[in-house]
This record gives C-alpha cells, sequence and structure tokens, in this order.
C-alpha cells in the first residue's frame, strides 16, 4: 500500500508538471511575459522564445534513449531509478519556476541575456526533467513482474497523474487571478499571478517525487539479475530490433499527436468559439470525474474483456466526441456531454498503451536477449514529450491560422476562421486516432497471455542458462587445464509430497525429482590426487585432497560431502586407485529444503560409478548415498531424497513404501498448474533441532501400542485401528505423534486415488490437511513456515501448500495455476516480508529425471 501510495503521488506532481509545461507555459509567454515591451518587440520575442521551447524540446527527445541507457546502466543501493527521481524531480521543479520568471525584469530590460538564460535553464529543465520522467515510468517493471500488480501500480499511477493533470485545468484560473489580485491589487491575469502558478506546481512535483523515491521500492529477480550494460549503439539497436515496441509507439505517438491538437487549444475554443473562458475550469473538473471513474475500471475491464478491445473502445469513444464537438455550435452544454467523452477513456487508452510497452520489456529480453528495463520504458515519455513539443507549437500555428491571437475576440472571429480551427482542432485528430486504432489492431499480438509465455520462457532460460555446458566446460578449462575426455553429469534435488516425515518409519511416501539440481564436470586422472571446484562458492577457490587423506577433514561443508562419499565408497569395497578432477554448479538453494545435499551426494555417485566403471544399480547408489548422509551428519535419515533423486522420472511421482522399498511411478498430470517452493530463508541446521527426537517419540508410541497390537510399524494401522487403540500410548503428546504418522501414511494412499482419476482438486485438499497435521500433531513447523502456508493457502488460484522439508525451518510447496504465479509470488512476498523481516525465495519447478550422466 506504501508502494502505490508513494506511486500514486509522484504520477500527481509528475502531470502537474506535464500539463503546465506543455499545455500553458506557451500561453503564459504569448499573453504575459512581455507585456510592456513594444508590440513589435514583443512579437519577435514570443515567437523566438515559442521556436526555441519547441527545437529545444525536439532536440533532446533524441536524446531520451540515451537517457534511458544511462539509468538502465545506474547501480546504486537505492536502485538505478530512484536517484533520478529524485534528483531530477528537484532540479527540474525548480527551473520550471524560474521559466514562468520574467528573470528579476531582465526580460524587459535586456531581451539578449533573458535569451541567453533561458535557453540555459530551459536546457537544464528539460534534461533532468527527462531522467525523472524516464525513470518514474520505467520503474514500473522494476517494482513488479506480476501483470496483475503492474496494472494496479499502473492504476493508481494513472489515477495519481489524471487528477495531477485534471487539477491544472481546474484551478490555472483562479490561481492566477487570485496572486495577481494579491500581489498587485488588480483583477486579471497578470505575471505575477503566473508566476505563482507556476511556483505552486514546481514545489508539489519536486516534493512528491521525492516522496516516490522514498515509498517505493525495486524488486531484484532473476530475470532483471541477467541484463547487462549497454552502449548507446546497443541502445538503439534494441529498439530497433523490439517490433512490438516500434509498432505500440506509431500507435501511441499517432493517438498523443491527435490528444494534444484537441487538448492544447480548448482554452481558445471556450475564449473564442463558445466565448465562455470562465467555464474553462470545468474542463478540468470532468476530466478530473473522468479519471476518477475511469482508472480504478481499467483492471476490471482488462479483466473481463481484453487490453486490446478497451483501447479499441476508448478510441471509438473518442471519435464519438470529435463529433460532437463539430456538430454542437456554441450549446456550451452539448460541448460539456462531448468533452465528457472525449475525456472518459483517455486513461483507459493510456494505460492500455502502457501496459503494452511495460510488456515490451520481457519482449524484448525474450527476442533479442538483452533487457533494457529503461530503454523500452523511455519511449513512451519520449512520445509524449514529443506530442508535448509538437503541442506548444500546435497553439501558436492554430492560434495565427485561427485569427485567435492579439485583441481578437469571440465576437471578432469569423465563421471561417470558426471553420479552420475545428479542420485542425477536431477533424484531422479524428482522422489521425482512427489511423492509430487501425495499426494497433493490425500490428499488435502482445497480449496479456502472450506476456505471460514469454515470462516464463525467460524464466526456463535462467535455468538452462546457468547449466548451459559451454559455460561449465570454459569454468573447468579455466581451473584445471584443458577439457579433453571430460564427463557431464546432473543430479536433480527432491521435494516430498506427501509423507514427509514417515520414511523413517518405514511408511510411504509420495514424491518427486526436480529440475532443479547440480550439475558436475569430471575427468579421471592418472595420479590419486583428487581436485574440486565449486561455482557456487567460488572463494573457497580450488580444494585439493589425495586418496589416503580422504579422513582429514578441510574446509568448506560442501567438500567434506564429497569425501564422505568417496570415503563411503572405499569402505564399501569399491577401491579408487586414481583421483579424479570435479567441478560442481548447483542450482538449488541451500537450506531450501530441497534436498541440496542429497542431490551433491548422489551426483558424486554417480561420478564414480562411471568414472571407475563399477555398474552399480540405482538402488545400490540410493544406499550408499543413505549411509554417507547418515554418518556425515549423524541424522537417522532414510532413503527417500537419495531414492526419488536416483529413481525420478519427468511426469512422475514416486510412491515408495519404506519398508520394502517396493516403489510405483505415478503419473501426475499437472495440467495448468505449477510446482511453487517458497523458502523462508530460515537457517535449517539439522543437527540443531529435534528430527531424531521425533524418530524416538514415535518409537515409543509404537511400542506402546505393540503391547496391544501385532505390529511392527505404525503404518501398518488404518486411522479407524489407531483411533480404537491410541489411549494405550497414555502420553498425549506421543498420540499425537503417532496420530500424525498414522494419517499421513493414509493420505498418501489417499493421493495415490485422486492423481489416477487426474484429480487435483482432491490432492491440492490433502497436502493441506496434512500440513495441519504436521503444524498441531507433528510440532515440526515454525512462526515462519506457519506464516508463509497461511498467505499462500488464501491466495487465488492455489490447490494446495504445505511444508517440504523435515521442519522446524526450510520451505513450504504450493500448486499454483500457472497464470496465477506471479501475482501469487508477489503477493506472499511482500506479506511474508512484512510480518516476518525475512525475504521470502520462489523456485518454480517441474517434475524431473533422475540423476544422469550427460551425453552430448
Amino acid at each position: 500500500m506504501k508502494q502505490r501510495i508513494s506511486y500514486m503521488l509522484g504520477a500527481f506532481g509528475h502531470d502537474m508538471y506535464y500539463a503546465t509545461l506543455s499545455g500553458f507555459f506557451i500561453l503564459f509567454v504569448t499573453s504575459k511575459l512581455f507585456e510592456g515591451l513594444p508590440a513589435a518587440e514583443a512579437s519577435r520575442m514570443i515567437a523566438f522564445i515559442s521556436s526555441l521551447v519547441v527545437i529545444i524540446r525536439l532536440i533532446e527527445i533524441a536524446f531520451d534513449p540515451v537517457i534511458g541507457g544511462i539509468i538502465d546502466n545506474t547501480n546504486t543501493r537505492f536502485g538505478k531509478f530512484k536517484p533520478w527521481i529524485a534528483i531530477g524531480g528537484v532540479i527540474s521543479s525548480v527551473a520550471l519556476a524560474l521559466i514562468f520568471s520574467d528573470f528579476f525584469g531582465i526580460a524587459h530590460t535586456n531581451t539578449i541575456l533573458y535569451t541567453i538564460l533561458f535557453i540555459i535553464v530551459f536546457i537544464i529543465l528539460d534534461t533532468f526533467y527527462s531522467f525523472k520522467d524516464i525513470a518514474f515510468w520505467s520503474m514500473l517493471p522494476a517494482l513488479t513482474t506480476d501483470n496483475r500488480e503492474r496494472e494496479k501500480l499502473a492504476t493508481v499511477a494513472r489515477l495519481g497523474s489524471s487528477f495531477g493533470g485534471s487539477s491544472v485545468g481546474m484551478f490555472i484560473v483562479p490561481i492566477i487571478a487570485f496572486f495577481t489580485l494579491m500581489v498587485t491589487g488588480h483583477s486579471g491575469q497578470g505575471a505575477s499571478g503566473w508566476f505563482w502558478f507556476g511556483m505552486i506546481v514546481a514545489i508539489i512535483s519536486g516534493g512528491t517525487a521525492l516522496i516516490t523515491a522514498w515509498g517505493t521500492e525495486e524488486k531484484q529477480s532473476d530475470l532483471r539479475q541477467i541484463g547487462q550494460k549497454t552502449t548507446t549503439i546497443e541502445i538503439f539497436k534494441s529498439i530497433a530490433k523490439n517490433d512490438q515496441l516500434l509498432w505500440i509507439s506509431l500507435t501511441y505517438i499517432l493517438y498523443a499527436i491527435a490528444n494534444v491538437a484537441t487538448q492544447s487549444t480548448l482554452m481558445l475554443y471556450f475564449k473564442y468559439v463558445l466565448d465562455a473562458l470562465d467555464s474553462y475550469s470545468l474542463v478540468g473538473l470532468i476530466g478530473m470525474i473522468a479519471g476518477f471513474i475511469a482508472v480504478p475500471l481499467f483492471p476490471i475491464l482488462v479483466k473481463k474483456l481484453t487490453r486490446r478491445l478497451v483501447f479499441t473502445i476508448g478510441i471509438l469513444f473518442m471519435i464519438v466526441g470529435y463529433g460532437i464537438f463539430l456538430t454542437a455550435g456554441t450549446n456550451l452544454t452539448a460541448v460539456l456531454v462531448g468533452i465528457a467523452i472525449f475525456l472518459f477513456p483517455q486513461q483507459l487508452v493510456f494505460l492500455s498503451v502502457l501496459m503494452t510497452i511495460t510488456d515490451a520489456v520481457e519482449y524484448g529480453q525474450w527476442k533479442n536477449g538483452v533487457r533494457n528495463e529503461a530503454v523500452t520504458l523511455a519511449m513512451r515519455p519520449l512520445l509524449d514529450k514529443l506530442a508535448g513539443a509538437l503541442g506548444n507549437g500546435f497553439v501558436g500555428f492554430i492560434a495565427v491560422s485561427a485569427g485567435m491571437t492579439g485583441s481578437a475576440t469571440a465576437a471578432s472571429i469569423t465563421s471561417s476562421n470558426v471553420s479552420a480551427f475545428k479542420m485542425y482542432v477536431f477533424i484531422l485528430p479524428a482522422i489521425v486516432m482512427a489511423l492509430a486504432l487501425v495499426i494497433f489492431l493490425s500490428r499488435i499480438n502482445l497480449t496479456e497471455k502472450r506476456h505471460q509465455e514469454i515470462v516464463k520462457e525467460l524464466k526456463a532460460r535462467v535455468v538452462t542458462e546457468s547449466r548451459s555446458l559451454s559455460n561449465l566446460t570454459t569454468k573447468f578449462e579455466e581451473k584445471f587445464g584443458g577439457s579433453e575426455n571430460v564427463n557431464y553429469f546432473f543430479s536433480p534435488g527432491s521435494i516430498n509430497l506427501l509423507g514427509e516425515n514417515t520414511n523413517y518409519k518405514d511408511g510411504h511416501v509420495l514424491s518427486i525429482a526436480t529440475t532443479v539440481g547440480t550439475m558436475g564436470v569430471a575427468r579421471l586422472r592418472t595420479d590419486d590426487k583428487i581436485r574440486l571446484y565449486s561455482m557456487n562458492f567460488e572463494e573457497q577457490g580450488l580444494i585439493e585432497f589425495r586418496l589416503s587423506e580422504l579422513k582429514d577433514s578441510i574446509s568448506g561443508p560442501w567438500a567434506n560431502d564429497v569425501k564422505a562419499m568417496i570415503l563411503n565408497f572405499n569402505q564399501s569395497g569399491y577401491e579408487m586407485t586414481h583421483g579424479f578432477d570435479l567441478l560442481v554448479k548447483g542450482d538449488i538453494p541451500i537450506t531450501s529444503g530441497l534436498s541440496s545435499s542429497a542431490s551433491l551426494e548422489i551426483l558424486v555417485a554417480t561420478v564414480l560409478n562411471d568414472l571407475y566403471a563399477l555398474n552399480l544399480d540405482r538402488l545400490a547408489i540410493v544406499k550408499l548415498g543413505q549411509q554417507a548422509e547418515n554418518s556425515h551428519t549423524g541424522v537417522q535419515s532414510r532413503v527417500i531424497a537419495q531414492f526419488a533423486i536416483t529413481f525420478g522420472r519427468n511426469g512422475k511421482g514416486i510412491l515408495l513404501d519404506g519398508n520394502t522399498l517396493d516403489y510405483k511411478l505415478l503419473p501426475i498430470e499437472l495440467g495448468e498448474y505449477d510446482l511453487v517452493v517458497m523458502n523462508t530463508n530460515v537457517a535449517h541446521e539439522v543437527g540443531n533441532f529435534k528430527y531424531n527426537e521425533r524418530v524416538s517419540e514415535t518409537q515409543s508410541a509404537l511400542k506402546a501400542l505393540q503391547s496391544e497390537l501385532s505390529i511392527q510399524t505404525l503404518n501398518q494401522l488404518t486411522p479407524v485401528e489407531f483411533d480404537a487403540h491410541k489411549t494405550v500410548i497414555g502420553d498425549e503428546m506421543l498420540i499425537k505423534r503417532a496420530r500424525y504418522v498414522v494419517y499421513e501414511n493414509n493420505r498418501v494412499k489417499e493421493a495415490q486415488d485422486a492423481l489416477a482419476a487426474g484429480d487435483l482438486t482432491t490432492f491440492g485438499q490433502l497436502l493441506n490437511d496434512s500440513q495441519a497435521s504436521l503444524k498441531e500433531d507433528f510440532e515440526v513447523t515454525t512462526q515462519e513456515l506457519d506464516t508463509l502456508v497461511t498467505l499462500a493457502q488464501s491466495q487465488e488460484g492455489v490447490l494446495g501448500v504445505r511444508m517440504t522439508s523435515i521442519g522446524f525451518s526450510g520451505s513450504a510447496l504450493a500448486f499454483v495455476k500457472h497464470e496465477n504465479v506471479p501475482a501469487f509470488e508477489e503477493k506472499v512476498g511482500n506479506v511474508y516480508e512484512s510480518e516476518t523481516g525475512n525475504k521470502v525465495a520462489f523456485y518454480t519447478t517441474q517434475i524431473g529425471n533422475g540423476a544422469e550422466k550427460i551425453v552430448q
């Protein structure tokens, strides 16, 4: 909420500034700035300053992509956008106040000096306004990658900007009149009133820019991290290659030019055609009301319709408004109705374009391989400024063409003057808007659905690039010298879908191998040296030891895991006389509960089995991995993690009987759902928690039940049988521990039936039931984990959520509908951080294959 309000206030001040500079500054120049000079000299200075404004703005516009590149290449602890919003906002605001003055009388005493000072100040104004403008709107994709949250942020921002822009038209006349009276004692529209009007806008614009910089947070993500610095040439190349950006830009510039040509001259319309200047404030009021209604409707309309249809309807409404203007004559009521119809859809059109341009960031990254946030988003403000610069010129051109200058009044305007005015202000803009609609409908295919597909593919690329064999080979050559005779291996992580904490009691477990895991590059040596290098712990450097030193501890826990596995092979009779080189790189976050240690252990076992041609079957590898973990960590774990990592198959769950090690591969059709792993980022120190204690407690409960029942394990009981005999256990705490095991084992069996029937809804409920029992009966959750699970379960598109580690920390797993994943991550992440102080990490995964040698 803080971020949305801060962004909305920034947009309010930002559009006040834009409306003042683009719509009213030239009116100040033409009406009051040079008042008192001889008529000829005043006319010359008006024409010269007006031309300078247009020329400077047009020249500066050409540098907007470069400014976007500078912002993209900015890297500070405050982010890349917020420093420019603050700095640009303050400096451009000071400059705005200055140009609404006569520079302390210099405009009337030394026009040459005034011109020089004006050029300097206006260049500073336009440059720093551009930095602020580009940074402000370019920050949107950095605040979130979720389409819906982007739409909400853009909506509240556009609500603010609508109020800001409309308030200028609504209050300019009374503000100028008030301060003119206060300063001079005379009524009217004096230069002093214009100055204080500019000062008020400057203070509001600068202040709200600082609020935005304070109240927003740029989010880091994998997609943003893979961006790179861009040169000036690359900036323009990236724009040229982004066809959707170019087409939406052409659509928008046509729309913006038509809109500015109309809105910039409405004051002339009211003064010279309608003879109702006092009613001009109603334009601002109508615009404010229209924005208040239209902007909140945008996300609703987009959800029910599409951006494409919203844009189309909006343009058609505006064209209808033009028709009313052309037929209303001097009927003020009809004109106001036309203005309402004309202004109402403007925010909808703007937001449709803004969201499409925002999505073009990922589209450009997907198509060109480079993410240019500020460069891409610079196009929209660039186009607005281009339209605004032309608008500055339109006011003068149309006023002269229609005879609306100098001492002209409504009574002196002829019918031919009115016809010329309507041609330039209504007819030609309507034609241009219709052309914009045709281009939009025929050339823009970057829909909301297409953007979701692109984001999903980009995330997959991040994983793929991290496992690039060429990158691994290059690093291997760098660390070990050469890449001859190297072999490549992959070992996944694992997730227990159900059956958590029953596997060491010989229960049934349903687990999967993940598509995240550990890559390895290995090569046999001719001596007895073993050399290890991890791309995840590069600060530890190259680790080297001999086969005779396997029992000696070495720095780096990951290297000791490798040594434990090699030692276990030796002690099991698998003799190794030669060493090897091994480079590893994992994309399983440590402490995430996705079995990163087991993944490394099975990777090493797979490497050893291949390098030394041991011909071990998969079950033997599983048991060797389990033995190594138990001896190395002291945890009484069973084989489930190692089993899933070794036996995993793409699209299949593993239903394992922990007693017999018999297993079945169950097809799991996720359909439109993704598996989203959520890491609490709470340290997962197994030895410091009560894993072994739970083993002892369940064994005590089993021993008590065996006094009445002939059973070997708790999992031989059905829930009905357990409830009938649980009182023999006596201790309520032990009853709860045993109840979890018995009921969880039954949930695994029910899940088998649900998955066979394709009933994901029932399966999701089983996950939720399991989580409740883990919390209440087995008591292995934490406050952070409970908070995360509760938040996740309440989100739209979520089937079920449960923890997926042994407890007390680690991760939770959610089944989330694909289209809801971005919003899910955004909402859960924000609330979790605010309630716990920790940032939750999200990992979307699928069901993958088990450990294997990669054959090129």
